[in-house]
């Protein structure tokens, strides 16, 4: 079962806005994945989108604090894909006992206006024995269909949106130097206007988790 292992202990900085953590903060995920927010991590709440903190009353407050702090130090580490980082989120407010609709409604809100992030993942180490197999391995590892991205792969002559099934990638060994580029998809910063659309069509009909994503990861 998903959990959090340790508390949230941290020391408010001089400027009042921003809090440094005293110890290790880490939440284990139902998928049995581990998110580790460090000591000496600088947290401020600035991954939610602004036009959110009313509904929720700030960013460290009530049930939302812990999965605000694992959720604000991935953003900041850009070291797993934007869509899991806000995916888990989602999954941390559940954890700490948010109730589940408010939970869609916070969720929806860093798809929409929430930070993203381009990801650059070296082919070499990537398992395969062409590039036609790394290619595929890391969009199987690090993409999620649906959120408006492209695979860039930087090859020597070879620099254009690609899927892994392009014949091409077939004639490049295994040791070819290479960068796969996922960049996503600009998002406009997230209105009030914006943040309170999202809450009514949350609050009236019954979406689930995949249709939010669905609708706010993009085309």
């Amino acid at each position: 079962m998903a959990h959090y292992i340790g508390t949230v202990i941290a020391t408010w900085l001089d400027n009042g806005r921003e809090m440094r953590l005293e110890a290790d903060f880490t939440y284990v995920d139902p998928a049995n994945l581990t998110w580790v927010s460090p000591k000496g991590a600088v947290v401020d709440g600035a991954s939610i989108p602004r036009p959110a903190w009313p509904f929720i009353g700030g960013p460290f407050e009530g049930r939302y604090r812990e999965a605000s702090v694992i959720h604000d130090v991935a953003c900041d580490q850009r070291i797993k894909p934007w869509q899991a980082v806000h995916r888990v989120f989602y999954e941390a407010m559940r954890t700490s006992g948010v109730d589940i609709v408010r939970a869609k409604i916070m969720y929806a809100a860093v798809l929409a206006g929430g930070p993203r992030w381009t990801r650059a993942i070296p082919v070499i180490g990537l398992p395969g024995t062409n590039m036609r197999q790394k290619v595929a391995q890391a969009i199987n590892g690090n993409f999620l269909p649906g959120d408006g991205s492209g695979a860039l792969v930087a090859l020597p002559g070879l620099e254009d949106k690609i899927s892994a099934e392009n014949p091409i990638l077939a004639n490049f060994p295994d040791d070819t130097p290479a960068t796969i580029t996922f960049s996503p998809q600009s998002k406009p910063d997230l209105s009030e206007q914006d943040f309170a659309e999202i809450k009514n069509r949350i609050t009236a009909g019954s979406l689930s988790v995949e249709d939010i994503e669905a609708q706010f990861l993009g085309p």
